[in-house]
């Protein structure tokens, strides 16, 4: 991080970052799919090896001015983000469908992908009195991802990998545009800071698939996303932090590219270029408190989200040998494809509370928490909601008798629950 300032009104702040990636995997997978009185549909024997070579890099540019009028103040932000892999691989297994018939797959691949995004942000603010201010800010982005991807199959007459597999090869671009502008009021007095925000946001999103197949989707999406926060200090050892937050995703690049993806043949993958970006909604609560004359504290934090058009899964057991973009699919095997579908919440709940014993000498903390998750799926055209719930508990006894002599009791317990509204047989 690179800070100048230029005088007393005039600020600027560099921050870039570099990683880099350079790692491989291999698996190994011995799978089958079994139905009813433990009737095989099909098995397989997999190899597959992977590496991942990339880099990611981030910049953000700030311009801070302030105005002889205190609480006026105007920035601008540019933010370049370039990203790049490069990923080839290989697979190989052995597959029987329905104890008849067998099938065998020899292949290796390259895929390359980038992703490109540069984005401006613009914030003025006006001072109203002496407690609260407006702010009015503007953010434009621009992202560009291509994906492409090589398969080969390995040729027994040549031995060698020379037999170019164009149904499961892919060349995607992807575009994403946004306008983005809002209106945020805030106030703050005393023990109280409350700030509360409105944006409107209208982005497209574009793809344009050129090979094996020519294809391009559009899609035009404007949406509302308010925004709230409150800090409430009520004394020096007691804050209370509420925040909430809306925002849009967009599927990735794999997601939206119709290629299929069988290195395990078992569970065969593609994606799904009708996807829609999902609207995200977020609540953050905490609370810490703490007594310095009885030495007790407690901490608790609360989280709660749901997600409209979620990306899930939709997941299909073949009834018969399919064709699927050019590749043949056995009869047995299952299908899956990333779909929207609206009904995903997730909340969380945890305290920690502690005081002390005073006739042991020692300190006791309790902790307790709870989890639900509700993800909605598509299994066999069927409509699923699997519902997980966990709870988890647990105790600490810490003493401090004397500098010889010290213990520690600890104790942590923990319950999860799964529940599906559809249970399929076949």
């Amino acid at each position: 991080r690179i800070e100048y300032t230029m005088d007393s009104a005039n600020k600027i702040t560099l921050t870039p970052s570099l990683s880099f990636q350079d790692n491989e995997a291999t698996s190994l997978i011995a799978a089958s799919n079994v139905v009813g009185d433990n009737v095989t549909l099909s098995k397989t024997n997999t190899s597959s090896r992977n590496t991942n070579l990339g880099y990611d890099f981030n910049n953000n540019l700030l311009f801070q001015h302030k105005f002889k009028k205190n609480g006026r103040t105007l920035s601008s932000g540019i933010n370049t983000q370039l990203s790049e892999r490069i990923n080839p691989g290989k697979y190989n297994s052995q597959s029987i469908y329905n104890d008849t018939v067998s099938g065998g797959l020899d292949q290796i691949y390259g895929l390359y992908s980038y992703t490109k995004k540069a984005s401006l942000n613009l914030a003025y603010t006006e001072p109203l009195n002496k407690f609260s201010q407006v702010q009015v800010n503007y953010n434009p982005s621009y992202t560009l991802s291509k994906s492409d991807k090589s398969t080969k199959d390995y040729d027994t007459t040549r031995s060698d990998f020379t037999n170019f597999n164009s149904a499961l090869s892919n060349k995607y671009d992807n575009e994403y545009m946004t306008q983005r502008a809002g209106l945020g009021y805030r106030y703050q007095k005393n023990k109280l800071n409350l700030s509360l925000g409105l944006d409107a946001q209208q982005s497209q999103l574009s793809g344009q698939q050129s090979f094996p197949v020519s294809s391009s989707i559009s899609y035009p999406f404007q949406n509302l996303l308010p925004n709230a926060q409150l800090n409430y200090r009520s004394s020096k050892s007691r804050n209370l932090r509420i925040y909430y937050r809306s925002n849009t995703n967009i599927p990735g690049i794999s997601q939206l590219q119709s290629v299929t993806d069988i290195s395990n043949p078992l569970l065969v993958k593609t994606g799904n270029a009708q996807l829609k970006q999902t609207f995200e909604n977020n609540l953050n609560i905490r609370y810490g408190g703490y007594n310095v004359e009885k030495a007790k504290n407690l901490m608790l934090f609360i989280n709660g989200s749901s997600t409209s058009s979620y990306i899930s899964n939709a997941t299909y057991i073949l009834k018969a040998d399919t064709i699927l973009q050019g590749t043949l699919i056995r009869k047995g095997s299952q299908l899956s494809k990333p779909v929207n579908l609206n009904g995903y919440y997730s909340g969380r709940a945890f305290f920690v509370y502690g005081f002390p014993i005073r006739k042991l000498k020692s300190n006791l903390s309790l902790s307790g928490g709870f989890n639900y998750g509700r993800t909605p799926a598509i299994i066999n055209d069927l409509l699923n909601y699997s519902g997980s719930y966990s709870g988890n508990g647990g105790l600490s006894l810490s003493s401090n008798i004397s500098e010889s002599l010290d213990f520690t009791l600890l104790y942590n317990g923990s319950y999860t629950a799964v529940k599906n509204t559809v249970q399929t047989s076949s």
